[in-house]
């Protein structure tokens, strides 16, 4: 599991997996319950004799399981194509393309940064000035325009390759010399940078708010 680490500031965020705790199969639920429909009535209408009550009886077990039956292969039917609407109804390491669950490694992304707030907006004269800067595999692959603080940048986008080792650094501008404010990116078991993970972009986003540094981010598949 990956975690989302500061290099400039002392705090990490880590991830939790989301758990996929198997569901009770409704149509079984069903088939229980029109099977115990069935065995009343057929209790319930025994006013012939003890043959017409067993051929009711038979006949109403008979249809319930021919129900269940279509029911089964239906389903069967819908897991078996993996068709989807969106990202929801994929698994946390793939995202809906084309009605398809597809892994989410195979597409390239286009990343927006929608918003970034450090502790303190003040540089001592003022508002800062922020920009950052986008690497992948330890190459500048954007340098944003400058923004006012609490910066934004909406309009701005970049395109990120995985399963590229990802990293993004946002800066304080000064007219002497330019300060670090923070340096993201997301650490293996052995705590170096990796690539963004994929339930992330499954999710599409990312929005951290961690000892008053709040950043918020979007991850737009390329279909």
């Amino acid at each position: 599991m990956a975690s989302l680490c500061a290099a400039a500031m002392a705090f990490a965020l880590t991830g939790c997996p989301s758990d996929d705790g198997g569901e009770v199969g409704s149509s079984g639920e069903t088939g229980m319950g029109e099977a115990d429909e069935g065995t009343s009535a057929g209790e319930d209408t025994t006013t012939g004799t003890d043959d017409e009550a067993g051929e009711t009886s038979t006949d109403a077990g008979t249809t319930d399981s021919s129900a269940d039956t279509s029911e089964a292969e239906e389903s069967t039917t819908t897991e078996d194509t993996g068709s989807c609407s969106d990202n929801d109804e994929c698994l946390d390491e793939e995202i809906c393309a084309d009605g398809e669950c597809v892994d989410a490694n195979q597409f390239n992304y286009e990343i927006r940064v929608m918003a970034y707030t450090p502790p303190d907006c003040s540089d001592g004269l003022g508002g800062a000035e922020i920009a950052y800067y986008a690497y992948e595999d330890d190459l500048l692959i954007y340098e944003s325009s400058e923004s006012s603080c609490p910066a934004a940048w909406p309009s701005e986008l970049f395109i990120y390759n995985p399963p590229g080792i990802f990293q993004i650094d946002f800066w304080e501008l000064d007219t002497f010399a330019d300060d670090l404010l923070i340096a993201l990116c997301w650490q293996d078991e052995f705590s170096e940078c990796t690539q963004i993970p994929k339930d992330i972009l499954h999710d599409g986003e990312l929005i951290l708010d961690s000892q008053g540094t709040e950043i918020e981010m979007r991850f737009d598949p390329i279909l």
